[in-house]
């Protein structure tokens, strides 16, 4: 098929109470053989008819002459549609558990009902298909290694890792297109989400009606139409983990600069924080949280009247500086405690700290919230000590496990 049909789902909640038991079961397939061309769209009315009444409805708006099983639907077929393929017209009329397979023959259709044993979509992986297309229901698994012609999936869940060598259509649903898989052709999504993740080919342009598509950034998709949304757009794996090496390296930089201007500007400032953390870790953790909140509340209040936000664009600046010298004089202290024996130069020290720092907080949860303590904690100290002025008269020691 060289463009889809547009649907316009005017019933979709009965269509969902009808491919109830397909969904619950999982395992409903429409495949269909032999040569089908390019049929005039059809539009069809049909409210609580048989089957054997709705594919009269289908063969009189169609003038095709179609031959199926004379068993009977499970429930009554409700069917509002408009401006839809014949084929899919008549996959819509055979929802319940199992696979049928249409075959065309000019304008004679033959439905059958496939054995049980064929009825599994993940069939045996084929170098080369002919005619070979499939409609989905349900929960379904395109297997990798098989070729599809066209694949049309309708409601339902469907993950794919097989080849499209045609077109890929998506109405209403949620369609995965996993590593591996490719379309050859366009993709066409009605109303649908389609979740693309990191190594699809994808060869066709993509036509978005409605719909949701997901796809990894760098991952190009040319669109001929989208009146739908593309969101939770993500990176992909290679931007993933440039972006947290970069945001390491940063917080890396950041940290052991501060460190060094508070080391070797403002020594004895620094060892009377680096003595509160040691002494006063849990008070300097509960202070600065504190802090944050205060400082975090102020601003915003500054920031609501326009002669208070140069007021509030210093207290940030301010409350980000503190964050920071504390930060990395909690990771001085840590690092002295932990690594003095082994690395005597502080500022070799220094940076190893920091490094490690950097390099757990890219872990997730663990990370964060290891970033969290250690901001805290330092923000906290360096209320506490009104930024290393020590209101006693002894004098602070230089290392703050030594006296």
């Amino acid at each position: 098929m060289n463009r889809h049909s547009f649907a316009v789902f005017a019933g979709f909640s009965a269509l969902f109470m009808l491919a109830r038991p397909a969904l619950a079961d999982g395992g409903h397939t429409f495949q269909t053989e032999g040569r089908w061309e390019d049929d005039h769209p059809v539009t069809l009315e049909i409210e609580a008819k048989s089957r054997h009444e709705a594919l009269g409805a289908l063969s009189a708006a169609t003038g095709l002459q179609i031959v199926a099983p004379a068993e009977e639907a499970p429930h009554p077929i409700s069917l509002h549609v408009k401006e839809i393929a014949p084929k899919a017209a008549l996959a819509l009329l055979f929802l319940e558990e199992g696979a049928f397979v249409a075959t065309r023959d000019g304008d004679r259709i033959a439905v059958r009902r496939e054995a049980p044993s064929a009825a599994k979509v993940e069939a045996a992986p084929r170098e080369q298909s002919s005619d070979n297309d499939a409609t989905l229901f349900g929960i379904t698994h395109l297997a990798k290694g098989v070729h599809y012609d066209d694949v049309s999936v309708v409601g339902g869940i469907s993950r794919i890792e097989a080849t499209i060598d045609g077109d890929l259509e998506v109405t209403g649903g949620i369609v995965t297109l996993l590593p591996g898989s490719s379309v050859h052709g366009d993709i066409h999504v009605t109303g649908g989400k389609l979740e693309i993740e990191d190594g699809v080919r994808i060869d066709g342009d993509v036509d978005n009606v409605g719909g949701i598509v997901t796809k990894p950034d760098d991952l190009r998709v040319h669109y001929t139409n989208n009146t739908g949304g593309v969101e939770g757009a993500r990176p992909g794996r290679l931007h993933r983990i440039a972006d947290a090496i970069s945001s390491a390296a940063t917080r890396f930089a950041a940290l052991f600069l501060a460190g060094v201007l508070a080391l070797g500007l403002a020594r004895r400032r620094a060892d009377g924080i680096r003595f509160a953390i040691a002494t006063q870790f849990g008070r300097s953790l509960g202070l600065g949280l504190v802090a944050a909140l205060g400082a975090a509340t102020a601003i915003v209040v500054l920031a609501v009247t326009i002669v208070g936000i140069p007021l509030a664009a210093a207290a940030f600046g301010v409350a980000m500086a503190a964050a920071y010298v504390g930060a990395a004089l909690t990771l001085a202290t840590a690092g002295e405690a932990l690594l003095a024996h082994r690395i005597p130069s502080p500022w070799k020290r220094l940076a190893v700290v920091c490094a490690a720092f950097a390099v757990l907080g890219m872990i997730p949860t663990v990370g964060g919230i290891l970033e969290a303590v250690v901001f805290l904690v330092g923000f906290g100290a360096v209320v506490t000590t009104r930024g290393g002025i020590s209101s006693a008269d002894a004098p602070v020691p230089a290392s703050p496990y030594r006296s």
